[in-house]
């Protein structure tokens, strides 16, 4: 799932490598506390683990959608859920064109996140917020002109009043290097930030374009193995893959992605949650240094002409 999981590195990972909850982004702070998660069961029995931020519903480092627009999400996947069942239903009630988000993420509520289109010509508008200081500033516009120079499908480019635009933000959450949502939304959509590494500033990046985590690829199992004993209650959640003939892989499995988890990513008990395969070392996933060249490679893929299918 490149695009559902984006391929080559593409998914922003949320990296967090040791310890019981390293923010997945990067960097931890205080340990969330179990009530901070909150369930939604669905009729089939899935259930949704999630947190609320500052009126955003938040899966991970994604931002899901906000708290208004929360109760619409569920009823639209519950739809979705009578038409698997029902082929009248699927004719009637969900359009094969689908609604927007619905469309192209009819896997798991997860993944009602992404959207059925990306960034117009490959063009992300921006702007940054003025709340950061001068050196942050200038550890965005390192990550943002290294993309810039590198990928050639989409282009960052700085425009404070456009319409729908990503808003470089300041992230509240002590737990937490960042938050963005998975790909175009319209509007102003924010992209949080405290940790201002390149790799970090660059997965978040990412997730705005369109990919999600690398390891959430439909192909994951072949190279890597989840260790689902060892993951911290309420978020296996996390580590589920994206598979379905409406969402797509570009590019090869990618484990230098700077959207892969780390080997200790929610780890409930310092033990690995991800473990790769094919003799690749744990320390081998998760780098937070920048984009990968297969990271650039599935963008400048997914943002081809052509190609319809994006997460």
């Amino acid at each position: 799932m490149k695009t559902s999981k984006m391929n080559p590195g593409k998914l922003l990972i949320a990296t967090l490598t040791l310890s019981l909850v390293l923010a997945s982004c990067g960097k931890p702070a205080v340990q969330e506390k179990a009530e901070d998660i909150k369930t939604q069961t669905f009729s089939n029995g899935e259930t949704f683990n999630y947190r609320v931020l500052d009126g955003l519903i938040i899966s991970d480092d994604i931002i899901v959608g906000t708290e208004q627009e929360f109760s619409g999400m569920v009823s639209k996947y519950e739809e979705i859920l009578v038409a698997r069942q029902d082929p009248e239903a699927q004719n009637n009630k969900v359009s094969p064109q689908g609604v927007g988000i619905i469309k192209n993420c009819d896997i798991t509520f997860f993944f009602t996140t992404c959207q059925d289109s990306r960034w117009k010509d490959g063009k992300i508008y921006y702007s940054v917020d003025n709340t950061f200081t001068q050196t942050e500033k200038q550890s965005i516009a390192v990550a943002l002109a290294d993309w810039n120079m590198r990928v050639t499908g989409v282009k960052w480019i700085y425009q404070p009043a456009a319409a729908n635009r990503v808003a470089f933000t300041r992230e509240t959450d002590p737990n937490a290097c960042g938050h963005s949502s998975i790909g175009y939304k319209g509007g102003v959509q924010q992209l949080r930030l405290q940790c201002f590494s390149q790799g970090v500033v660059q997965h978040e990046m990412g997730h705005a374009a369109g990919l999600f985590h690398e390891q959430s690829r439909c192909d994951r199992d072949n190279y890597v193995t989840i260790q689902w004993a060892n993951i911290k209650s309420g978020y296996s959640g996390n580590f589920n893959k994206a598979c379905g003939n409406t969402v797509s892989d570009y590019g090869a499995y990618n484990y230098n992605s700077v959207m892969h988890y780390g080997a200790y990513g929610f780890s409930s008990n310092g033990k690995p949650t991800i473990v790769p395969k094919n003799g690749v070392a744990l320390s081998a996933i998760g780098q937070r240094v920048a984009l990968d060249a297969g990271d650039v490679s599935a963008l400048n893929k997914m943002y081809a002409a052509g190609t319809v299918k994006y997460f």
